[in-house]
């Protein structure tokens, strides 16, 4: 559903906020690679420093994602229950 889908952008931008890296990138063979990872259950990298942090904001950021990047949509919440 759009609202979802949503959802999943969601965490996009907030893996560029955090990561200050985007997910896709412009090339498209990048971007082919980076899909087929995604639809095999792997996330983009998140860096050690980020993932280990004790920071309330990184923690928050992750979960956020976490939340966001479920593949299978139907197990997404809502953006609203994500920001709860």
């Amino acid at each position: 559903t759009p609202d979802k889908n949503d959802v999943w952008v969601m965490g996009d931008l907030l893996y560029r906020m955090l990561t200050d890296t985007p997910v896709w990138k412009g090339d498209a063979n990048a971007n082919l690679k980076q899909a087929k990872r995604i639809v095999a259950g792997k996330r983009p990298w998140i860096p050690q420093r980020i993932r280990k942090s004790n920071d309330q904001a990184h923690v928050a950021m992750l979960h956020a994602i976490n939340m966001s990047w479920k593949y299978n949509w139907k197990e997404r919440l809502s953006a609203r229950a994500i920001a709860d």
